[in-house]
């Protein structure tokens, strides 16, 4: 099930929303919080993935943090926020999944949604691998990256755990024409971008995921590029 969950603050937007159709093959929950506090509660306590399509007139400081900290707090999670033009360099630099300036259209709900969807569907299905021990069928949101190790591939799970290949990288290029997500962004490393988290200090973290992998500046800043443009 998919949550589709509109907030804006004080106010229930179910009246503006109840009309649109959302075409999708999969069951879609609406939902809508009248507070920032039930917004939380649907998140925190029980555990609600999915996109929320965030209205504010105005970003204070207490806002900009709120969407700062979810839109890092969970990859299966992802805010729109609706606001006036001249907040889109900073919905940016918070790092929100989309940005959409006022008046909200019909058009503009159902774009973002079909983006959500598309990001959801990339990170979705089996990449399977052939070793010695057999053929396994690894799940691709599960790969965080794959990385040359001299003669041998490293595949890197999100839960800590990595698997060694005794082929080389290339071997394995074909996951980046089955999945958009997935990008050699250098010859030693393909990189899921959307596991990654933040970018900080010559290293990047991972969604979920305690492992982090160091990288050159020149790297950190290259793949920084390559995810303001992604999505």
């Amino acid at each position: 099930m998919e949550n589709l969950i509109f907030f804006k603050e004080g106010e229930s937007l179910k009246e503006h929303i109840k009309d649109l159709h959302f075409s999708s093959q999969k069951r879609i929950q609406l939902l809508f919080p009248f507070s920032i506090k039930d917004l939380e509660g649907l998140i925190e306590k029980r555990n609600i993935k999915g996109l929320i399509y965030f209205l504010s007139d105005y970003l204070n400081i207490e806002i900009i943090n709120w969407l700062k900290y979810y839109s890092n707090h969970d990859p299966d999670l992802k805010i729109v926020l609706f606001s006036n033009p001249d907040n889109a360099l900073t919905a940016w630099q918070i790092g929100v999944f989309h940005f959409e300036p006022y008046p909200v259209l019909s058009s503009q709900i159902i774009f973002s949604y079909k983006k959500f969807s598309s990001y959801i569907n990339h990170g979705e299905g089996k990449y399977s691998v052939r070793t010695p021990e057999g053929i396994f069928n690894l799940n691709v949101r599960d790969i965080i990256y794959i990385q040359a190790a001299g003669n041998y591939t490293l595949i890197q799970f999100r839960n800590g755990k990595n698997m060694v290949l005794t082929r080389q990288l290339g071997t394995y290029s074909d996951l980046m024409e089955m999945n958009l997500a997935f990008e050699r962004i250098h010859r030693s490393l393909i990189i899921n971008k959307t596991s990654v988290k933040k970018i900080n200090a010559n290293r990047i973290y991972f969604h979920k995921s305690e492992k982090s992998l160091e990288v050159s500046k020149s790297l950190e800043a290259r793949l920084k590029k390559n995810l303001f443009s992604y999505g």
